[in-house]
């Protein structure tokens, strides 16, 4: 995301990022094409972010990716009334540079 004046708007890499977890998304639930997991309802997402190296906004990685789930796990990212985000620089089970997240209704 990027900031112009008063104007945020999605940078190419972005827009990119948002378009892979589209199509992750629908490669593991293609029922998700036709409506959203969470089509109505408050849901909760939680995320614990393994980061490859000591950079890196966890803000700025959160609001990506509640943009990038909008219309495949929820219908809008305005779904969200909880949540719990973490960074870590090392995890058992999480691979560097990869993510954990958890989407539940409330």
């Amino acid at each position: 995301m990027r900031t112009h004046g008063h104007v945020t708007y999605k940078t190419r890499e972005a827009k990119a990022y948002c378009e892979s977890v589209r199509a992750t998304m629908l490669a593991y639930f293609p029922e998700t094409e036709e409506e959203p997991l969470f089509a109505t309802g408050d849901v909760r997402l939680d995320l614990t972010w393994h980061r490859s190296a000591k950079r890196g906004d966890r803000s700025n990685r959160l609001k990506i990716l509640e943009d990038a789930l909008q219309g495949t796990v929820y219908a809008d990212d305005k779904q969200i009334a909880a949540g719990w985000t973490e960074r870590v620089d090392e995890h058992p089970t999480i691979p560097k540079g990869h993510m954990l997240i958890e989407v539940s209704a409330l």
